[in-house]
């Protein structure tokens, strides 16, 4: 039989291997944690910072929005509309060219 402090030693050379193996495993794993939390968090920051710019620009829109509105509301109710033929139409200048059709089949040679 082997005396206590024998068995102590033993169990102690024993264990010693296998605990800096685990540390260094752990430190390891450490790295890959830190890394990938470092990564999440510029990934939320990145996310946070879209979100306020688009709600940003959902309230300029919205208030364009109501903007527009108010004005067509005036011109509808209070002015009477424009004939047709009393609005400005666009000039229309001749064409050079034969005009083309787009619903009648071009032949290719």
């Amino acid at each position: 039989m082997m005396n206590p402090p024998a068995v102590f030693l033993l169990c102690v050379v024993m264990l010693l291997p296998a605990s800096t193996g685990c540390s260094l495993f752990g430190r390891d794993k450490a790295a890959q944690l830190e890394s990938e939390s470092e990564r999440l968090l510029a990934d939320y920051r990145y996310e946070r910072e879209r979100a306020n710019r688009l709600e940003l620009l959902n309230n300029v829109l919205t208030e364009r929005v109501e903007s527009l509105e108010k004005r067509l509301a005036i011109h509808v109710d209070g002015a009477e509309p424009t004939p047709v033929a009393d609005r400005r139409q666009p000039v229309d200048f001749p064409s050079t060219s034969r005009a083309v059709d787009p619903w009648k089949p071009t032949l290719r040679r």
